[in-house]
């Protein structure tokens, strides 16, 4: 997935999107009706936009469907190999009208191939987001986006310069996918000789380093339910984000024992309520 994805560097530009590269070899995009793009760039936390906005507010967009999708989307392909370095880099890309990602260019490297694989990765495979809001005239919007792998108080703080009102100043704790794909629950033999199935529910804290801290179950078979425990233990996250800095959160995993499937289920399915203390 990650080599397909990183394999369409050279993708055409979208109608009308005029790309060039100035001096430094940064990408710049020309014909905003706003002017220089340096007077009015509007900022979204990690995402830049590059194109004039018609005086649309993207921030809905952005905040709710593009922000998101490609921070899941990223996070689930990022290899162990570079989970405890540091790095930085940005790609910039075409949404088109009708939501499908175009024009994709790597403007700043990391300096590490599967650091920028991944990212790639996050991207490509968002596409088509949903369609960009009606009131926006333009064919297509650009952005530039800005990934940050173990990122500093520096990093965190220029990231988030121009957005604290419209990007989530918290973010949760997200699973390795590695991590859970390989520590998924087994079912119990005796549970299987008994033809027992069904649901699992439990909490999981996990805490600043990611790791699991403390599991509460809340629904289900004992039988199932200790087989969910010793697996999820195992299980490592990326740490929940508050203002830029690592916070406890709470996760909810939903465990599903099924007869007729070949595997046991498992995934996160919503986080801690805001009377929880944790973060939301």
């Amino acid at each position: 997935m990650v080599a397909d994805a990183w394999a369409q560097t050279e993708r055409e530009e979208p109608p009308g999107l005029n790309v060039s590269r100035d001096s430094a070899g940064q990408i710049a995009v020309k014909g905003s009706k706003a002017g220089p793009l340096e007077q009015a760039r509007p900022g979204y936390g990690p995402v830049e936009v590059l194109t004039d906005t018609q005086g649309v507010d993207f921030g809905p967009y952005l905040r709710d469907a593009v922000l998101p999708t490609v921070r899941r989307n990223w996070y689930s392909v990022i290899p162990e190999s570079v989970q405890q370095k540091k790095g930085k880099l940005a790609i910039e890309f075409a949404v088109t009208k009708d939501g499908k990602v175009a024009g994709m260019k790597l403007v700043s490297s990391s300096g590490d191939i599967p650091m920028d694989r991944a990212a790639w990765a996050g991207i490509a495979a968002s596409s088509p987001f949903p369609s960009l809001p009606e009131e926006f005239k333009g064919s297509y919007l650009a952005l530039r986006f800005h990934f940050y792998y173990n990122p500093d108080a520096a990093d965190l703080a220029a990231a988030n310069t121009t957005a604290h009102a419209l990007v989530p100043t918290i973010i949760h704790a997200e699973s390795m996918a590695h991590e859970s794909d390989s520590h998924l629950p087994k079912y119990p033999k005796k549970a299987r000789q008994e033809k027992t199935e069904g649901l699992v529910r439990l909490d999981v804290d996990v805490g600043t380093d990611g790791k699991v801290k403390d599991l509460k179950v809340l629904e289900g078979n004992p039988l199932l339910a200790a087989a969910s425990i010793q697996a999820i233990r195992k299980w490592r996250f990326y740490p929940a984000q508050k203002d830029g800095k690592a916070v406890e959160d709470r996760a909810r995993i939903r465990v599903d024992f099924r007869l007729d499937h070949t595997q046991v289920k498992a995934q996160v399915v919503s986080y801690a309520d805001p009377s929880s203390g944790l973060a939301q």
